[in-house]
């Protein structure tokens, strides 16, 4: 009879232990990041770029975002953001992605930017590539998300999803990704107008990841 009963209580446990994840994971699904960017960033206009049902798939999210900023006698951005509220794929690095696109990766690093924000500077260390497809060269800078923690490494990004999915809470994961044609093998002025659009968009970014 007594042991009839511990195993009772450890089945009524494991159904409330059940219930619980699936509450929470409910609550993660209803997360969201709508990216409300302006149409028009640092005299740059943008244009949204429609994206194939595949990469959806294989991000396993549907809130990804990419866009063309352009502006006269400027070369033109492309702002990508994804993120997922329980998908760690979502912020997988795009390295093998470029790769399967045709691109090759010439040069990959870690960078450092001064950005304002709120009226303080601070540093916010990046990815950046420099990538070669048909002749044609890129420069692309990228960051991680979990929640509105941001950093470059993808290990410690994916250590802190799990540490925190080990205490139930859910911040949700992403990836900024910024790209910039180099003309005429001028890669200082690309970094320069990357720069200074960050700084024009990073508000906005901090503000809808804050929601």
């Amino acid at each position: 009879m007594k042991r009839f009963i511990i195993i009772i209580f450890i089945l009524l446990l494991a159904l409330v232990f059940t219930v619980f994840l699936q509450t929470k994971f409910k609550e993660a699904s209803k997360m969201k990041a709508s990216m409300d960017l302006p149409s028009e960033i640092n005299g740059y206009k943008a244009q949204d770029i429609k994206l194939d049902d595949k990469v959806y798939a294989i991000l396993e999210t549907d809130q990804v975002i990419m866009r063309r900023y352009e502006k006269q006698d400027a070369a033109p951005i492309i702002f990508y953001f994804v993120f997922s509220p329980n998908r760690a794929r979502a912020s997988d690095p795009p390295e093998v992605c470029l790769i399967g696109e045709g691109n090759m990766i010439q040069e990959k690093t870690t960078t450092g930017l001064i950005i304002a924000s709120e009226g303080k500077d601070f540093k916010l260390r990046v990815n950046k590539l420099i990538v070669e497809k048909d002749g044609r060269k890129e420069l692309v800078l990228y960051w991680y998300y979990a929640g509105s923690e941001v950093t470059h490494d993808y290990f410690r990004h994916q250590a802190k999803l799990l540490f925190k999915n080990l205490l139930f809470q859910s911040p949700g994961c992403g990836m900024v990704r910024l790209y910039i044609p180099i003309l005429g093998g001028d890669e200082n002025s690309a970094m320069e107008a990357l720069n200074e659009f960050l700084n024009a968009v990073f508000p906005h970014i901090s503000k809808n990841l804050s929601r």
